[in-house]
């Protein structure tokens, strides 16, 4: 498994396509990234901190507890909104300052020993600064190109699948987008949809005529908040599985159907 550009994988996971070395998607027991190592908890710690430096990550929590090791992501991403509270799992910004506030990103690697080695999982979450007085709030970073991501450093840091872990083949739709939203009246951002930035020749989307430009509302007649929830959608289809997607091209509503297919060179 060949390495990544590792920073720019979880700064702009929504903007990139799944990773060329993971091309079928790996499913495991935790559903987090996990690997087995067969070096004990503590020098598997050490090789994941250093393999962190070495890719410009700052590494946290180096001298205590050892079961754990946090790397803070550098990134340029920032936000004007604040954490104001959470109704049903939805969150709720409210404008809280005019000017860029940064968005903290972060990657934990949480370690067990098991025998003859040592279990480590992997996860991803960005901080948003919440309202004064209050702990910022955690968002999990749970898209499928971020997992792949996380895969790759475990690999590289000399990790293995674990026994029980499912490799499904991945849909592919030929298509590279970027969200677009809008700001709103009471100073909220709303997702207006995910605009095709890039269309990969011979694609099913190639041959269903989408075009750079198009703005993508719905798959399957199913809307989504946000990139991650387009991401979630699309991570259901399998190769095979017919795809309606509403499009808005030149200002008109058109509908684009296409057969996923598996991802080139893959079988």
């Amino acid at each position: 498994m060949m390495a990544m550009a590792f920073m720019p994988l979880l700064a702009e996971a929504q903007r990139r396509p799944v990773p060329a070395t993971i091309k079928k998607r790996v499913v495991t027991s935790s559903g987090d990234a996990e690997m087995l190592f067969a070096s004990d908890v503590a020098n598997t710690r050490a090789t994941l901190a250093g393999l962190c430096e070495k890719i410009g990550w700052s590494v946290r929590w180096k001298g205590s507890m050892r079961d754990t090791l946090r790397c803070d992501v550098p990134t340029s991403e920032t936000t004007i909104v604040q954490m104001a509270g959470a109704n049903a799992g939805d969150l709720r910004y409210l404008i809280a300052t005019g000017t860029a506030v940064p968005v903290r990103k972060e990657v934990v690697f949480l370690l067990a020993a098991k025998r003859g080695g040592t279990v480590v999982r992997a996860q991803a979450a960005r901080f948003f600064p919440a309202v004064s007085g209050v702990t910022p709030v955690r968002k999990a970073i749970e898209d499928e190109n971020t997992f792949n991501g996380l895969i790759n450093i475990l690999a590289l840091a000399g990790g293995r699948f674990a026994p029980g872990t499912r490799f499904e083949r991945i849909a592919y739709l030929g298509f590279r987008t970027d969200q677009v939203s809008d700001a709103t009246g009471d100073g909220t951002r709303k997702t207006r949809g995910l605009v095709v930035g890039d269309v990969d020749a011979g694609s099913p989307a190639a041959l269903a005529q989408m075009r750079v430009g198009d703005v993508i509302h719905a798959i399957n007649g199913k809307t989504f908040g946000d990139y991650e929830g387009a991401t979630k959608l699309m991570a259901k289809l399998r190769p095979g599985d017919p795809v309606h997607l509403t499009v808005q091209r030149d200002a008109a509503p058109i509908t684009v159907d296409l057969v996923a297919m598996d991802v080139p060179g893959i079988r």
